[in-house]
């Protein structure tokens, strides 16, 4: 959950702008935090599903990559989308 100080508003996703406008270098750090923890939970995941030797530790595992890498693209998606934007820095 992002908390925004009172009055603050996210540059990246401002609905009242006529105008996507270039994303905030805070929403950012925040979109790349996501994926990478994502990114990091999914390769100890795999670590575990190849290295557990209980069964429920590895159908665990294995329910943990399958939830997080759609949620992972998903972002990436939306990371795409914001990097896109007509004025946004490459």
């Amino acid at each position: 959950m992002v908390v925004l100080a009172a009055g603050a508003k996210s540059t990246a996703f401002d609905q009242d702008s006529p105008r996507p406008r270039q994303a905030a270098p805070a929403d950012v750090a925040f979109i790349r935090s996501v994926v990478d923890g994502g990114m990091k939970a999914v390769e100890v995941g795999k670590l575990a599903q190849s290295r557990a030797s209980d069964s429920t530790v590895k159908s665990f595992a294995e329910r943990m990559v399958k939830e997080q890498l759609p949620t992972i693209r998903e972002h990436l998606t939306q990371a795409r989308s914001i990097r896109d934007r007509p004025g946004a820095s490459k």
